[in-house]
């Protein structure tokens, strides 16, 4: 019995020394694609037998923060390991199940597969400025001997590409103008605002060939608050009339939103009614609208930078009520701006914008 405690001592510090030597600095598993050569310590090549992803939104806004997970399939399924980074933005663990070594995120101990899948979940926080940063896993099945073996099975993640989009000013719900007793009445409507100092409203009267400053609408600063604003023209020059909202920052940065139109000598009193359902949605939402009259309708989509990601056009031969479904598949999750625009055939002219969130 006393030969015993020797060995035993002997084994204990060796697999001390081997724990501690897997452990770092390449964490548990090994490093990423962006820092070093996966998990070479258990087999050198990787195996496609082995499946690993990273789930989360594809894009952010700068600053921000989300919830990610690597999922990994495959291999022996006994028991797995991971590491994640990412070439620019900040992780950070979600859970006890996962640490930070150097300037990866890997797992506290193995983590026994559900059925044949193993998950991992980390906060990952966007950088500062708008850019496209890239997400980085490596995985481990491992056979659950306790020691590195041929059964110990590993791969690579795909690179995860995530854009990190611009701070939106101000996130703007809805902006119309309606005729009362013959005077226009701009209405709109913030999701929240951010550093915003306040909103000059501008008319034209030459089809926007020149525009003045009727107004200047002090903004709610930063909140996250929806906040309502109405502005009434009650001189207004002309039939056929055009407004937009210059906001301005307190930073003196400024973006225009807009044009919405009315034509006062022929519909003092017409509208236009849009609203989309589900909103936030995946992936497709319900656009339905109200016409006031027979004319053109023309439906634009743009992303949050302002590209044109999709458009219709649509004829009434009245007054009616319709849909439009918008697919988003293809589309990157983030915000969109639904931009409805009727020309009437009496020539009124009526618009409304409707923000809306793709989120998957």
């Amino acid at each position: 019995m006393k030969k015993f405690y020797p060995l035993a001592l002997f084994l204990l510090f060796a697999g001390f020394i081997y724990n501690e030597s897997v452990q770092y600095p390449h964490g548990i598993v090994g490093l990423t694609r962006l820092n070093g050569e996966g998990c070479v310590c258990h087999t050198l090549e990787f195996s496609t037998g082995v499946n690993v992803r990273i789930t989360g939104p594809d894009s952010l806004v700068q600053g921000t923060t989300a919830e990610y997970t690597v999922i990994m399939t495959g291999g022996n399924a006994h028991s797995g390991g991971f590491n994640a980074a990412a070439r620019t933005g900040l992780l950070t663990v979600s859970d006890t199940s996962a640490r930070k070594i150097d300037t990866e995120l890997t797992h506290t101990g193995p983590k026994v597969f559900t059925a044949d899948t193993v998950k991992w979940r980390f906060l990952y926080t966007a950088p500062a400025s708008p850019m496209t940063d890239t997400l980085y896993a490596v995985g481990l099945s491992a056979d659950g001997n306790g020691f590195p073996s041929s059964g110990d099975l590993w791969n690579f993640s795909p690179n995860k590409p995530v854009r990190i989009i611009a701070v939106i000013p101000v996130e703007l719900s809805s902006f119309s103008v309606t005729s009362e007793n013959n005077i226009p009445v701009l209405r709109w409507i913030t999701a929240s605002e951010t550093n915003n100092s306040g909103f000059a409203v501008e008319r034209s009267s030459d089809n926007q060939q020149t525009w003045e400053t009727l107004s200047i609408i002090h903004g709610a600063g930063t909140t996250t608050e929806p906040r309502s604003y109405i502005f009434k023209d009650e001189l207004p020059k002309g039939a056929s009339l055009q407004y937009r909202l210059k906001q301005t920052d307190y930073n003196g940065a400024f973006r225009y939103y807009g044009p919405v139109g009315i034509n006062l000598a022929n519909t003092p009193d017409q509208y236009l009614v849009a609203s989309n359902f589900p909103n936030p949605f995946n992936p497709a939402t319900t656009i339905s609208y109200t016409l006031p009259s027979s004319g053109a309708l023309s439906v634009k989509i743009y992303n949050a930078a302002g590209a044109l990601v999709h458009q219709e056009a649509l004829r009434a031969a009245g007054a009616e009520s319709g849909q439009i479904v918008w697919d988003a598949a293809n589309n990157a999750s983030g915000i969109y701006y639904i931009h409805l625009n009727f020309a009437g055939s009496s020539g009124v002219t009526l618009s409304k914008t409707i923000k809306s969130i793709l989120l998957r």
